[in-house]
């Protein structure tokens, strides 16, 4: 006689656990954008707030004495903006490390 073998699968404990690890997964991706948005607002505001600063503080008219204004005429930016530029750039990578800790923490 041949034995039959019984071949029982629990597929319940498998979408359970996958459930469990999307409800770990979704509080850090919603971190994840707050502090991406987070960033972004402040990169825009500090550029933007440099902007106001350097062209009342008249940069303008410094690259025009040192004649960067001649080499910036074809471009459709100036100094000043050339400038928040690098700054906007230089802050947003800090931003992306705050959300890489705060996710760890998040997850820990």
């Amino acid at each position: 006689m041949a034995q039959q073998l019984a071949l029982s699968v629990d597929f319940g404990s498998g979408f359970t656990q996958a459930w469990s690890k999307i409800a770990k997964v979704i509080p850090q991706f919603i971190a994840f954008l707050v502090i991406l948005a987070i960033g972004w607002i402040v990169a825009k505001a500090i550029a933007g707030v440099l902007d106001r600063v350097l062209r009342r503080l008249g940069s303008e008219r410094v690259a025009e004495r040192a004649g960067m204004a001649r080499y910036l005429s074809g471009s459709k930016y100036d100094m000043t903006g050339i400038i928040c530029k690098i700054v906007y750039y230089t802050i947003r990578p800090c931003s992306r490390t705050s959300q890489q800790i705060a996710v760890s923490r998040v997850t820990a």
